[in-house]
């Protein structure tokens, strides 16, 4: 029915999710709930119909389902430097684990700034396992041995070293939510570890 619908919508089903919390929720937290839970059934783009159809039932945005674990964080990031976020993984997981991640935040805008118009962004690495470090390699004719765990990809485009008009197209430059999923063999986590998401503030 349009937004003059879905707003007032969504707006009650983020009012109820935080009177269910007796810590103080921020909206972008609640905000983030509500994209983490919403569905696109009939797969449509998501430029026409946002991040899709958003449940009313407050079980299906506060509870977790069998083999689930939803896991909340929510800080104010430092202007500078990065901040490691840590997933905990049960001993004995069997087949694959789904990682379901959605990111929401705010920063403030410089409307003399036409070019970056944002005063911040985050650049999200995804490390798998936190307590394998990277394979030494040369450079310049030096060894270096890598200090922090090797990364993979998680969010975005394919190749985050686009061009400006490429990364504002396709990769949502100025997008401040993030959401996406990666499936994980759970044999990559023989015993029980944390792992980590690390955000690094640009």
């Amino acid at each position: 029915m349009g937004t003059s619908f879905a707003a007032p919508l969504a707006m009650r089903s983020g009012v109820a999710v935080r009177a269910q919390f007796k810590e103080d929720l921020w909206a972008p937290t609640i905000k983030a709930l509500l994209v983490h839970n919403a569905t696109n059934p009939s797969s449509h783009a998501r430029r026409e119909v946002g991040w899709g159809l958003l449940s009313h039932h407050l079980g299906d945005l506060v509870l977790c389902q069998d083999g689930e674990a939803h896991i909340i964080y929510q800080r104010q990031m430092p202007l500078t430097g990065a901040v490691r976020l840590y997933l905990p993984v049960p001993e004995g997981l069997p087949g694959n684990v789904e990682i379901v991640a959605t990111f929401c935040f705010y920063s403030d805008i410089d409307p003399e700034d036409s070019f970056n118009y944002t005063r911040g962004g985050l650049e999200i690495q995804f490390r798998p396992d936190t307590l394998k470090k990277g394979k030494p390699y040369e450079k310049d004719g030096r060894l270096i041995i890598p200090t922090t765990p090797p990364s993979d990809t998680f969010f975005g485009s394919a190749d985050y070293y686009t061009t400006e008009f490429e990364r504002r197209q396709d990769a949502q430059k100025w997008e401040t939510v993030l959401h996406d999923s990666k499936t994980k063999r759970a044999s990559v986590w023989p015993v029980a570890a944390t792992r980590g998401l690390e955000l690094a503030l640009k």
